[in-house]
């Protein structure tokens, strides 16, 4: 199966801001119409600055908006989860993930690390797209749709 998106990311030195940007393509056999109805707009920009922890913060992020359907919005607020060296890290608020996934964790993960809430050590993703440019709480993000017109 053929992806519906096109994924690039910044090239150049390594740095611990990611910047990466993605593009909904169409699909011929569904008479050209985008393949994803989540995508705020035909092109998002995604970014995090941090530490080791970018790359699983905007993939989780890619995953939610391409897999999970999600508006980018809430794609970005979704709780996450890092697994480095064995050692998983989580966001375990009300309601974070499904049951079954949720047993699977703390039988696979029993050690580990449980955030109660939203938290910063997960990076904090900002993304824009041509109709929305949501900032993640997580990093205190803020947003503004700038342009001619606006305020």
């Amino acid at each position: 199966m053929a992806s519906n998106f096109n994924i690039s990311s910044s090239t150049g030195p390594r740095s611990s801001l990611s910047r990466t940007s993605v593009s909904a393509l169409t699909d011929s056999a569904r008479t050209s119409r985008r393949t994803t109805s989540s995508v705020e707009g035909s092109r998002i920009l995604l970014g995090s600055g941090g530490s080791n922890r970018i790359r699983t913060a905007i993939a989780q992020v890619l995953c939610n908006l391409m897999h999970f359907d999600m508006p980018l919005e809430q794609a970005i607020r979704a709780p996450r989860m890092h697994l480095e060296f064995g050692e998983l890290a989580i966001e375990t608020g009300p309601d974070a993930w499904p049951a079954p996934a949720m047993s699977w964790l703390e039988q696979t993960y029993p050690t580990a690390t449980r955030w109660p809430r939203a938290s910063l050590y997960f990076g904090g993703t900002h993304a824009a797209a041509d109709n929305a440019q949501p900032a993640d709480p997580r990093r205190l993000g803020t947003s503004w749709a700038g342009g001619p017109g606006v305020g």
